[in-house]
This record gives structure tokens, C-alpha cells and sequence, in this order.
């Protein structure tokens, strides 16, 4: 089967729950967002003033280098949309009430709830949700839960697993989903022995309920109606019990249960025909196999087992061996080496990476300040002296497609110029068109704008990276613009617009984004580039290069180019070396070379002393695993004139 790695589920989840929202008639979303850092499953939602949703829907924390295999991703989607039906049907209120009723002393109605309420605003979502593969992941969701559970040995006629068997069976009877390791509806009453009369009777009125209020109701009513029950000795059923109980007590309830029972597994019966015809068919094909080994993960049907209705189990709601699908979620990664995030460790997590994006403020004094800059900017780098190395670069990377054609052919296209030798009986007249495809190619530059870019001075060098890296942005920019090579540039972990909410793609200041895009590969670098400007001689905060990578890798992964190329210009460790070695492990994968452009002062006079050449191998030794290649140097200034014909031997 085909695995992605747990980042890539990350989009995938997020992708397909979107594209879900849009099917959804009238439901107006604010605001979707799906986390993957929490304890476990959950949801938290809420409704504006202007009825628009606004969601939040956690997972537990995954390693980002997981192998995920396609069913699970369904699986997981399939889970993000069962949040989203608590979103849009599950009655927020209600909920509160039983949460309510729980410290007040009804033990387990708000397990209770959960259970019976799951299939119910599953069924409310199918019937408004008219994407079409909203049903197929929500029925794989559950077919997996149930296998889980059956793994954990999941016995139906067990009354502290009621109200499981409860869930499972409203699953399969009233949403009509395909369960194969339980089978059809009938299969799973009959496999529930003393049990089945209570189920069919719970089943008739939870498929009355028409909202939230109505399943919680339902709720206290069965916990008042098996709270007076006595409880059982030795697991036997209420007409099992010792002689020393009240026959009258005993007879009454029965009678109580005898007299509907008919009537309700009548319509319980029809029920199934008229829902669920298609687990009738395969109720049959289960039947005709009676006799063959069931499968490992496969309930053990009881078929003869007792139909009693007259026969009823004692059954403790309070105590429900009762696990939901978060907790499903949560024990498949708990249980996982390969998923589970050990805070030793401490591996990068799959995540949803947020990007913020410098756009024209609609501030005219705002956009001259920026235009300003950006000349002053534009002056500095034009009194470079960098044009033979750029230029290099610039047919490096360019590679377009070659177009040819061979005359004096035998066969091929008849070549018009050589018509005149149609008299001389020569057979060369033909012409071959060939063609050589040549290399697309998108260059993302990210730059270091942590606090150790600022403007130093080393010995007698002044060192002002924070100013060169952006000078050599726009090197890069030019150089590639000549070419039409699609380019990039961003900064972590921190931008200079952001400052300003008019600057803000989102139009809001943000200071905790992983990566700020200053110029987007698709925008024209003659309109965009002074956004590039506005950030020289600005850096504050760490080293987060992790996060930017990842980020970049994401966007640059979308890409249709042939080539794809990260350059990284950075001057300190990484917060996490282990964490960047995995995120260049993951967008390796995803077809991106990622080069460093390494700054250190060390450099400066490692020549000299043995002292200095020792901490700069220390330190270059620190980036190992970082990078695909990189370059060494002791500024960004020397980065423009050395770094560059470096940067040009690697790429050929």
C-alpha cells in the first residue's frame, strides 16, 4: 500500500475538510483551523454574531517523518469531517447541560451522550453534505474504530460494552455503513445473546431523535430505567438471579420489556429493509460462510446464541467500558513508535505551517516611505561589481527547451528550399524537426533575520549582514529576473513589515508566523522587489530554521517546475539541529536541493590562527546533516563576491 509521511497528511486532512465545507448549503465558515499539537481528538467551535462558523479541530502530535498509508489518511479526514458534524449539528448548550448533570452526580451521561449522539449527527451531516466522499471516510473512520476495538477483544453481549455495541450497531443500521469485521445489523443482535431486546428497544427511540435535546433525553431516560434494575450476580441475567430476590420485582420488568418487544423488533425489522438493504445482501453472504474461519480481526457471531426477548441483562450505564473515536486517535499514535512524539527527543512534529505575506499598504505615505528605501537600496547594490558571476548563474539556471532540425534527410518533412532537386533524382529533400527538452527551474531564497544579523564590529571588520543578505537578495533577483526564472524571497524569523497590519496579506501584525514572504515566485520582480528593500538592515529574534524550511518546502513543493532549489543564508546554529536535519530529510523528498549560504566571523582570521580555525570547524561541523551543500563565508558581503561562484559551481 502506498504510505505519504505525516506532514503530508497535514495538507491532505486540511484540503479535503475544506473542500467538504464548500458542499455544505448555507453554512457560512469564518474561519477553519486544525491543529495537531493536542493531548487528543476534540473539536471547539462557535458562531458569530453573523452565524458564521469559526472551528477549531485538535489532533494529537504526530512525528512529521511518520509513514502514514492512504486508508489512515482517509481515516484521519474521515474524523476531521465527524468533528465538523458536531460543528453544524451537535447543539453546543445541550452538551453543556450534560456536562452539567455529570458533576452533579449522573455519572456517565455525558460518555453516554457522546455515544449515542456520534451516529446521530453523522446522519443530520450525510443528508446536508453533498460532497460525495464525505460518506466513504466517515464509514472507513468508524469500520477502523470498530476494528480496533474488536483487537481489544470486543464482545457484544458483555453489558459493560453496551454502549459500544449500541454505537456500533446505530452505525450500521441507521447510517447504513459498512462494518466487515461485525457484518450486518442482525448479525451483531445476534451475537449480543440476552443483550439484543435492550439494543433493538434503544435503537427504535435513539432513531426517533431528531437533535441533540432529544439524545440526551434519551439518555436519562435508559439511565432511570437500568438504575432501578438490581445488578447482576456472576454476570447472569435479571431472570438468572438468586431466588432470594422480589419474583414480583423480577416478572414485573420482564413483562414490562415482553410487551413491547414484539411490536419494536417488528419495526426494528423493517427498519433494516428500508435502510440498509445492501448489509442485508451481505447479512446473506455472511450466513453462506457460516462454517469458514473467521477472520483475526472479525467479531466471533454467537449464531446460537439465545433470541430470548424475555431475557434481559442488568446493565450499569455509569460504568461503560465505552471508548470514542478520539480515543481511538490517540491510542493508534500512543502505540506507534513511528508516530509518537517522545518529548526526549523532541522530533519535528507535523504541523500547519503559517506564512504572512508584504503586499502595498493602501497607505500612500506608507508606500512612498517603502519606495524611498528601496532606491537608496537599489543605489548600494548597483555599485556592486558582481555582473560575470550573475550572469554565470543566470545560464545555469535558465536551461530552456532547444528546438532544431536536421536536413539533407532521406525522410521526414519535405524540406521546401530543396525543391529543386526534385529534377536531379536526389532523395535527400527532407527535413527532422527535433527537440530537447530543456529545465525549468524556482529558486526560493530564505534569509536569516535573527538577532545576530545585526551590524557588528570584529576586530577591525565591520560585519553588517543584516544589510549584505538583502544586497544579495537582490543580486539573485535581478540576475534570474534577466532569465525569467521563477524566484522567491522570505525571511525568519521575523519581517519588518509585519509591524504594520496595512502591509499584512491576512491585515493584521504578526509577530509568531514560521516565514515571511517578502516576494512570491509569480510576482514580477520589477513590481515586487522593493518589498525585498523594505527589509534591509532589520533582524530580530532565534534561529528557527526548521520551521522556514518547512514552509518554503511546502509552497515550493506545489511547484511544477523540473528544478527546484532552496538557498538558505543563515549566520547561527539552528534552535534545533536535529530538527533541521529532518526537515531537509523531508523536502529532499519532495525533490528540493537544499543549499546553505553559512556566515561566520570565524572566518575572518581562521587563516592566521590556529584558534579561530578550530571554532570555525566547530561550528560548521554543528550544520551537518542541514544541508545538501553549502558555502562558507565570513560575511554576506563576501557572500556577493565569492559566495556567488561558488553558489555557480554547485548548480551545474
Amino acid at each position: 500500500m502506498h504510505n505519504i509521511i505525516a506532514q503530508e497528511l497535514v495538507s491532505a486532512v486540511e484540503r479535503n475538510t475544506h473542500s467538504a465545507l464548500r458542499y455544505i448549503p448555507n453554512l457560512k465558515v469564518k474561519s477553519l483551523k486544525i491543529n495537531w499539537g493536542g493531548y487528543t481528538a476534540s473539536t471547539w467551535w462557535k458562531y458569530t454574531d453573523e452565524n458564521e462558523l469559526k472551528s477549531e479541530i485538535n489532533f494529537p502530535p504526530i512525528k512529521a517523518n511518520a509513514k502514514i498509508t492512504n486508508f489512515m489518511t482517509e481515516v484521519y479526514t474521515g474524523f476531521a469531517l465527524h468533528e465538523i458534524g458536531h460543528n453544524i449539528c451537535t447543539d453546543k448548550n445541550v452538551w453543556a447541560d450534560a456536562i452539567s448533570m455529570e458533576y452533579k452526580g449522573h455519572t456517565g451521561i455525558t460518555k453516554m451522550l457522546n455515544a449515542l449522539e456520534d451516529p446521530r449527527q453523522e446522519k443530520e451531516l450525510l443528508s446536508k453534505c453533498h460532497f460525495e466522499g464525505a460518506r466513504n471516510v466517515l464509514e472507513k473512520l468508524t469500520s477502523w474504530a470498530v476494528d480496533e476495538s474488536v483487537k481489544n477483544g470486543f464482545d457484544p453481549s458483555n453489558p459493560n460494552q453496551f454502549l459500544f455495541t449500541l454505537n456500533t450497531l446505530a452505525y450500521i443500521d441507521w447510517c447504513g455503513y459498512n462494518v466487515p469485521s461485525i457484518g450486518s445489523a442482525e448479525d451483531l443482535l445476534v451475537s449480543s445473546g440476552k443483550l439484543r431486546n435492550d439494543l433493538e428497544q434503544a435503537l427504535i427511540k435513539l432513531k426517533a431523535c431528531k437533535n441533540t435535546q432529544d439524545v440526551l433525553d434519551l439518555c436519562i431516560e435508559l439511565m432511570d430505567q437500568y438504575s432501578n434494575q438490581q445488578q447482576p450476580q456472576n454476570g447472569k441475567g435479571v431472570g438468572q438471579q438468586s431466588d432470594d430476590q422480589s419474583d414480583d420485582d423480577d416478572n414485573s420488568d420482564n413483562s414490562d420489556n415482553s410487551d413491547n418487544s414484539d411490536d419494536k423488533s417488528d419495526d426494528a425489522d423493517s427498519s433494516d429493509d428500508a435502510d440498509s438493504s445492501d448489509d442485508a445482501d451481505s447479512s446473506d453472504d455472511a450466513d453462506s460462510s457460516e462454517n469458514s474461519k473467521p477472520s483475526q480481526n472479525t467479531v466471533d457471531m454467537d449464531r446460537q446464541g439465545s433470541d430470548d426477548a424475555e431475557s434481559s441483562m442488568s446493565i450499569d450505564l455509569s460504568n461503560q467500558e465505552f471508548k470514542n473515536k478520539e480515543d481511538f486517535l490517540r491510542d493508534d499514535v500512543d502505540n506507534d513508535p513511528n508516530k509518537k512524539v517522545d518529548l526526549d527527543d523532541k522530533p519535528l512534529k507535523a504541523k500547519s505551517y503559517e506564512t504572512e505575506q508584504m503586499v502595498d499598504s493602501s497607505d500612500e505615505d506608507l508606500d512612498q516611505k517603502v519606495q524611498t528605501k528601496a532606491k537608496k537600496v537599489s543605489n548600494i547594490v548597483s555599485k556592486l561589481n558582481v555582473s560575470d558571476c550573475s550572469q554565470t548563474l543566470a545560464r545555469i539556471l535558465k536551461n530552456p527547451d532547444r528546438y532544431g532540425s536536421k536536413r539533407n534527410r532521406d525522410r521526414g518533412k519535405l524540406d521546401a528550399r530543396k525543391l529543386g532537386k526534385l529534377c536531379t533524382n536526389t532523395p535527400n529533400i527532407f527535413h527532422q524537426p527535433w527537440k530537447q527538452a530543456g529545465t525549468k527551474t524556482a529558486v526560493s531564497l530564505l534569509i536569516d533575520t535573527s538577532s545576530s544579523m545585526k551590524s557588528r564590529k570584529i576586530g577591525r571588520h565591520l560585519i553588517n549582514n543584516s544589510q549584505e543578505s538583502i544586497n544579495l537578495a537582490l543580486v539573485l533577483g535581478n540576475a534570474l529576473h534577466k532569465v525569467q526564472v521563477k524566484y522567491s524571497v522570505g525571511c525568519f524569523p521575523s519581517a519588518n513589515f509585519s509591524n504594520s497590519p496595512l502591509f499584512c496579506a491576512t491585515g493584521k501584525s504578526s509577530y509568531d508566523k514560521d516565514y515571511y514572504i517578502l516576494k512570491d515566485h509569480d510576482q514580477h520582480w520589477m513590481k515586487s522587489k522593493h518589498f525585498v528593500a523594505y527589509q534591509h538592515g532589520k533582524s530580530d529574534g532565534g534561529t528557527p530554521t526548521h520551521d522556514a524550511m518547512m514552509s518554503e518546502g511546502l509552497r515550493l513543493a506545489k511547484r511544477s517546475e523540473d528544478r527546484k532549489v532552496m538557498i538558505i543564508v543563515t549566520d547561527g546554529t539552528p534552535n534545533s539541529v536535529e530538527k533541521c536535519r529532518q526537515a531537509k530529510e523531508i523536502v529532499s523528498k519532495w525533490g528540493i536541493e537544499v543549499i546553505g549560504m553559512v556566515l561566520t566571523h570565524y572566518k575572518l582570521y581562521s587563516d592566521v590562527d590556529p584558534s579561530w580555525k578550530r571554532a570555525e570547524d566547530q561550528f560548521i561541523k554543528s550544520f551537518d546533516g542541514c544541508f545538501d551543500h553549502y558555502i562558507v563565508e565570513s560575511s554576506a558581503k563576501t557572500m556577493i563576491t565569492n559566495g556567488l561562484k561558488e553558489l555557480n559551481k554547485i548548480l551545474k
